[in-house]
């Protein structure tokens, strides 16, 4: 065993260090920040898309956007192949490949005043280049959108109920925020106060009055079942239990299939905890939450409501992913300052608080790491056939993105944020230290995901397989139980904080999906330039059709299967991809500006190194299953990746002899 708290000091420690030395000498030697110089949010302010911003306010606006669930499901999938390998690749990564990705893809930026790293291409690459760049930025954004908006509709519907209120009522805090400080002056102290104030208002509302949109599609004969229940205190006295751990409670009897007095379950897990036995894994009988209402009546054998329920929890979740997409679109030509920028800024703090309370728990409790440091299952080249753990090259470096380097983050960095940077000097604050303050997110991810159960034989439950360590709800499960229970040596109850860190976790995917539509908004817009196409330009069909493609993944099927759950196995190898592409468009600038390249070439040849390896290796695994849309989409992705790279080595050549063209006249 090793004790999470030295590794959570080592790793702060480490994280502090290479923001005030490497990260300096980034932004100095490398990129040449000049504090004296205007950056566009000057030059092209215009109260909508550039406005010059308070640094703590961009930065939480930032972090917000590249951080949503990345760096929570990469590293609660990863740890997996054990704590080590996981743990190293999110510390050197993060500060070698991560955080100077993002911060050199923000100062090239800002040196070309606040385009898009995609539009950048062409003057550095060329417009093939350019234009294929776009192509392969649209491509990913609208997929992961797509598969944000119905993860988004799943926890709403099936797992967190609770977020609703909060979520939504976010919204409105934020743009009385955005008002209050840039049209009234109200000062951005007080402000903040007041917001996170209502903020945690409604967290607490929305924990003890859940939102559900199912009932709205459901019989009335099926309501009234379930309003029964309720007023019999059915739900009350008992819960659903998905795995039985070590106890011997199948043997004993229950209300029905699965279904077992609270009381007996918590009287039997206090005492598999005792004895460092698997506890049992249940969910609370919350009436609002569709799963488990079908999960119930499943086990009562009410086949009659079960078949209405699971009816009216497809059309909420549907429903739910048409209400996401409205919102987006409004998001996306709103002002920044009225709405994106305030609502990102208030929900870092959700996560800062968040983050804070996990850290202070793990030094109180001072747990032990009880997952291996290496899982006897992982490999290093091949898959494990026993429990399907894929190789670690390359897959380690695929599914630890965001955490570690993520092609996403180029986008933010030279999408929304550029445009509201006040000073140069700000953008290492903001790109490296956000990225940075990822990393140590990640790292709290890993110990909760290590350190935050009784026993092995408890962390083997979730990681007992890949299929089982992969499921949405068991990577977030994995992640709210052990940070729950570090939250819980603080005094708060493990029940409510399990409720915050769910809160927490939509929040963020939110603020994802609304900054990510902005982006497709631009990606749309730059294509239609390229293309000379004049109504992709205009900013509201722009934002149309960026809603229409993310609906596509959302809501097309594709073998019975929603489209972005189909092409999902796509998004990490493109994601690595795009921050492989961008280290090569930064590599080029440097190198064309006489500046050391060493610093993106080398963390460039890797991330490309590992994503074209995946690409490879599933790419034979999907000919092997005869997965059509996948060979198709997947082909088609690598070979224009393929081609950029052979652009970018023209335009090098055709560089270097010009360059000594010059140099003997």
């Amino acid at each position: 065993m090793s004790n999470a708290i030295l590794l959570a000091v080592i790793s702060i420690v480490g994280f502090i260090t290479a923001y005030f030395v490497y990260g300096k000498f980034i932004g100095v030697k490398i990129l040449g920040l000049d504090p004296d110089s205007e950056t566009p949010a000057h030059v092209y302010e215009d109260g909508h898309e550039y406005v010059p911003t308070n640094k703590f306010v961009l930065f939480g606006h930032h972090f917000a956007s590249i951080a949503g669930l990345g760096p929570i499901v990469g590293p609660a999938i990863a740890v997996i192949w054990g704590w080590l390998p996981a743990v190293l690749w999110v510390f050197f990564g993060t500060i070698f490949l991560g955080a100077v990705h993002d911060f050199v893809v923000l100062g090239i930026s800002l040196k070309f005043s606040g385009r898009s790293i995609g539009d950048i291409t062409k003057d550095i690459i060329g417009r093939r280049a350019r234009l294929l760049f776009l192509f392969i930025i649209f491509f990913a954004l609208a997929l992961a959108m797509g598969a944000f908006a119905l993860i988004i509709a799943l926890l709403f519907n099936d797992f967190h109920p609770q977020a609703v209120i909060p979520t939504f009522s976010l919204i409105g805090i934020a743009v009385v925020m955005g008002l209050a400080v840039y049209k009234f002056r109200v000062p951005l102290k007080l402000a903040s106060a007041v917001g996170l104030t209502l903020v945690f208002i409604t967290m607490y509302i929305g924990i003890y009055y859940p939102f559900a949109l199912y009932p709205y599609f459901a019989k009335s004969d099926t309501l009234q079942t379930i309003e029964s229940n309720v007023k019999n205190d059915t739900f009350i006295k008992y819960c659903y239990v998905t795995d039985y751990g070590d106890s011997q409670l199948k043997q004993q009897k229950s209300f029905a299939e699965n279904i077992y007095t609270y009381d007996m379950v918590m009287q039997t897990n206090t005492e598999l905890k005792k004895n460092k036995q698997v506890p049992i894994v249940y969910h609370k009988l919350i009436p609002q939450n569709a799963k488990v209402m079908i999960a119930f009546f499943e086990a009562t054998k009410n086949t009659t409501v079960v078949d209405d329920l699971k009816q009216a929890s497809k059309q909420a979740r549907d429903t739910w992913i048409y209400i996401l997409l409205a919102y987006a679109v409004i998001a996306s030509v709103l002002p920044v300052w009225l709405l994106l920028q305030p609502r990102d800024y208030l929900n870092s703090f959700q996560l800062y608080i968040g983050l804070g309370l996990v850290y202070i728990g793990l030094f109180i409790g001072a747990p032990m790491i009880v997952a291996p440091a290496v899982n006897v299952h992982s490999h290093l080249f091949v898959r494990d056939i026993s429990t399907g753990i894929p190789a670690m090259f390359p897959f380690l470096f695929i599914t630890i993105a965001c955490g570690a380097i993520s092609g996403f983050h180029c986008l933010v960095s030279s999408g929304t944020t550029v445009r509201q940077v006040k000073n140069e000097r700000d953008a290492q604050f903001i790109g490296y230290g956000s990225m940075l303050t990822e990393g140590a997110l990640a790292i709290v991810v890993i110990l909760a995901c290590t350190a935050g159960f009784s026993s092995e034989k408890s962390w083997g439950y979730f990681y007992r397989s890949w299929g089982a360590a992969s499921g949405l709800g068991e990577k977030l499960a994995a992640f709210v139980d052990g940070s729950a229970n570090f939250i819980a040596h603080v005094g708060i109850p493990v029940e409510f904080a399990k409720t915050l860190m769910a809160v927490m976790i939509v929040g963020f995917a939110m603020t994802t999906l609304d900054s990510a539509t902005r982006l497709l908004r631009y990606n749309i817009e730059e294509i239609g330039k390229d293309v000379k196409v004049s109504a992709l330009q205009n900013r509201y069909i722009a934002s149309i059709l960026a809603a229409v493609a993310i609906a596509f993944f959302a809501l097309m099927k594709i073998g019975g299967k929603p489209a972005g759950l189909t092409l999902w196995a796509l998004f990490g190898t493109t994601n690595q991809l795009l921050a492989g592409i961008a280290l090569l468009v930064a590599t080029m600038y440097l190198y064309k500006n006489g500046k050391p390249i060493i610093y993106t070439f080398l963390p460039m040849v890797f991330i490309l190194g590992m994503a074209v390896s995946a690409m490879i290796i599933n790419g034979i695994d999907f000919i092997n299953k005869g997965n059509t849309p996948l060979i198709l989409v997947g082909g088609t992705l690598f070979f224009m990746a393929i081609w950029l790279c052979i652009e970018a080595f023209i335009a090098l050549k055709s560089f270097r002899q010009q360059k000594q063209i010059q140099n003997k006249e």
